[in-house]
């Protein structure tokens, strides 16, 4: 599932025929659709592959049930597809909603919603260079709050800044969110983010990587992590590259 498409199904994208697999999905984990040929082509069959799953439920075949975990949804006019994914009810592990700008107008608060209502067993959500911004931060974190399964969570480029920092921190300390894996590069978080969010580390203990990497943080978020890692014990990745942290703290 990882890095970009191989070069024959790069060509079969460009071509709009990048296979959907549906229905008899069953050894499929995950579905990739990067144009709106396909994605219009996903929206029709979702019924079928719902209606797929549910018989695979009630017959008890795990394989089955089990074969759809992930959806990558890049570069789409994907409201459509996200609408036809949450109808159906899809058990989705992971969502890639990675490079879609094109909700506005109060899309995202409502994307937001319907994820937390429809994907509860959701694991890993990506969301990267979605035109995020600061708006958009606390309706994002009010529904991770109903997402118990999250694992990982992936909004970099982006640009939710401090309003992000100041939305995850009470709930990061008081270990409301199960997230394992928080990475947040370039959105514009500044030096008291940094801070904010290394406090959090404190009583955290659920966190075990951290990326904050082209952010504009310095000097007190260098004092701060130093601090917390003194006190964490299940972080063991954490990364501050790219920011204005003096190499020497002392």
């Amino acid at each position: 599932t990882g890095g970009g498409m191989p070069r024959n199904e790069a060509a079969m994208a460009r071509a709009g025929r990048v296979p959907v697999a549906i229905p008899g999905f069953s050894d499929v984990r995950v579905v990739r659709l990067y144009t709106d040929a396909c994605a219009k082509s996903c929206v029709r069959s979702m019924p079928a592959v719902a209606n797929e799953l549910a018989a695979a439920e009630e017959s008890g075949d795990t394989r089955s049930r089990l074969g759809l975990v992930g959806l990558h949804l890049r570069r789409l006019d994907f409201t459509p597809v996200v609408q036809a994914v949450m109808a159906a009810s899809l058990p989705l592990r992971w969502l890639d909603l990675s490079r879609n700008g094109r909700l506005g107008g109060g899309g995202f608060d409502k994307l937001f919603t319907e994820l937390a209502r429809h994907l509860p067993l959701l694991r890993g959500l990506l969301m990267e260079d979605c035109g995020l911004s600061h708006d958009e931060a606390p309706g994002l974190v009010a529904a991770l709050q109903h997402m118990p399964k999250l694992k990982e969570l992936h909004l970099g480029s982006n640009g939710l800044g401090d309003d992000l920092a100041d939305a995850l921190a009470p709930i990061l300390s008081a270990n409301k969110l199960s997230l394992e894996v928080l990475s947040i590069p370039h959105n514009r978080l500044s030096d008291r983010s940094g801070v904010v969010l290394a406090r959090c580390l404190h009583s955290n203990t659920s966190l075990s990587a951290v990326n904050l990497s082209g952010n504009a943080m310095g000097y007190k978020t260098g004092v701060a992590f130093a601090l917390a890692l003194s006190v964490n014990r299940v972080l063991c990745d954490v990364s501050l590259e790219y920011n204005m942290i003096p190499p020497n703290l002392s």
